[in-house]
Formats: C-alpha cells, structure tokens, sequence
C-alpha cells in the first residue's frame, strides 16, 4: 500500500467517526426545511441544497409543585435534544405565563453540550443551575431537565454535568446524583420529590392545533386508573360530552393513558376549544385534579 492510499484512508475513517457523534435524539414530528448555497468555481456556478429538519419538541414547566407541559416549539436541526434544553433555559413564553407556568431553573443557566450514549443523555449545564433554592427548588429543576430530555425515544435517562465536569451531589443540602435520573425517579413512589400530577397530559400541548379527530396521551395515577375527558367551546359550552379511558395501571401505581376525541361536525377552523382531564372523586364523585389545555381546531 502507498503512502498516499494509507492517508486517504485515515481521513475517510476520521470523518465517518466524527458523523456517529452528537445529540441525535429520534422524534416522531419533523418537517424538513431547505436552504440553498452557491459557490463559484471559473466560470461554473453550483449551487447545493441542503434540508434542515424542523422538529416541534416539548418543554416542561410547573404549574404550582407540579410537572405540567408547556406549547410546543419549533426547532431546526438534528441536535433536537440540545434545543429542547435551550428553550427550557429561555423560560415560558407570555402564553405559558398566563397558564400559570413557570420554572425553577435559576436565571442565567447556560447549556454547554447534550452527549447521547446508548439511552443515557450526558447534558452538560453552567454552574449557575446549582445556585439558590433548597431540596425541592433542586428537585424540580432536574425534574424539568429529565422530562424535556427523556420526551425522544431514543433517552430513558439523563446524567448531569456542572461546568463539564459531573457532579455527586447538588446544592447546599447536597441531593445525591450518584446515578443517572430517569422520569420513576420523580414519580409517586420514585426516590426523588413526588413531581408528577395526578394527570400528566403530553399529548396535546396547549396551544397545539387539532383535527377533528386527535387524541389525549399521557400518565396518570388516579382511582381504578380512570381518566375522564371533556371539550367544551371558549364561553365553557359543552361540545364533547364526558368520556373516560382507563391507563395501564393506578390507585398508586402510574399508567399510560391514550383516548381519541371526536369534534362534532359544526366545529370550524379557527375555534378556539378548551380540553378538560380530570378524575372523579371516590368519596363524592366531584371532578378533582383537574387539568385545562386550550387548543385550536386546525385549518
């Protein structure tokens, strides 16, 4: 072998190592954008297109002490993960204030990197997301981390870097990191801060646009398991009469729940609906842990 073929074939190996790197977490929702580049060589233009992935990921805030989901946003590129996490960093929008959302990721915090290995996501953060707060300050951010991350199929659990380095523990009363963090941990029972609501709906995200068919997905840890549904108009008439599904599992032990709506038929483009989840109460029957998502019927 010459010594021109073997350098040729150390740079093809270099560049296909440096393609298998990176935060290329898997989403089902993505469009594809293009942008188009030209250059000039002589007396020849070429002009190369290349299309960039438009990904609507969700971010999770808090509505009091508990984990609810924010309006989706849009973001370009295969890094999905890394972006997910920059638009936590930049904190509700005006919209998700007036839903009462809001963060416990101290002001300032920075992302330095998301490293995806196998189904653990190293998500590198500035030394300011240690700062202030006691034990449940310090919960619910990683909380807010680990279910913006963990949104993607391809992460089940987060590890947290300070700085670029890891950490053991967090703030000053010292919550012990010595693992990484999966979505249990903050659930009833998990070893963490009990996070999660009663209903947690994923699916849709308030503000989403919706057919006349779509459907409600989340978990749920509620009384034999039981979700009840309603969609009423934007002066509180009825247009979808009480339903109700029934998650994998409850009673203290939380389940997977999906349930197709149905619009009638006089619902138009444009309307502005409200999606209503909520348990029935044992003692009384009373709707408790009530959840309100605004959505917008779709053109």
């Amino acid at each position: 072998m010459t010594r021109t073929t073997r350098l040729l074939g150390l740079l093809v190996v270099g560049v296909l190592l440096l393609g298998s790197c990176g935060d290329d977490a898997d989403s089902g929702s993505t469009t594809t954008s293009s942008t188009a580049s030209t250059s000039t060589t002589g007396t020849e233009d070429t002009t190369t297109t290349t299309e960039a992935a438009v990904t609507v990921v969700s971010v999770y805030w808090f509505d009091g002490e508990t984990l609810r989901v924010g309006n989706g946003r849009s973001v370009e590129g295969l890094g999905v993960a890394a972006a997910a996490v920059e638009e936590l960093l930049r904190g509700p929008s005006a919209d998700e204030d007036a839903l009462g959302l809001g963060t416990a990721i101290p002001e300032g915090t920075e992302l330095l990197g998301v490293n995806i290995v196998d189904d653990t996501a190293t998500v590198d953060l500035s030394g300011e997301f240690a700062s202030g707060g006691g034990t449940l300050s310090m919960n619910a951010r990683l909380a807010q981390v680990v279910y913006t991350v963990t949104q993607f199929p391809s992460v089940r659990a987060v590890e947290i870097w300070l700085d670029g380095e890891p950490v053991e523990s967090l703030g000053g009363e010292g919550l012990l990191l010595e693992r990484p963090l999966t979505r249990a941990d903050f659930e009833f029972g998990g070893e963490y801060e009990h996070l999660t609501p009663a209903i947690l709906v994923e699916t849709p995200r308030p503000g989403d646009e919706v057919g006349a068919s779509f459907e409600v997905a989340g978990r749920a840890n509620t009384f034999e398991a039981t979700v009840n549904f309603e969609v009423v108009d934007r002066d509180g008439e009825v247009l979808v009469d009480e339903l109700f599904t029934t998650a994998t599992s409850g009673t203290g032990t939380p389940g997977d729940f999906a349930e197709t709506i149905e619009l009638p038929t006089d619902v138009v483009a444009g309307d502005e609906i409200v999606l209503l989840a909520f348990e029935r109460s044992a003692e009384d029957g009373e709707r408790i842990n009530v959840v309100e998502i605004p959505l917008v019927v779709a053109s």
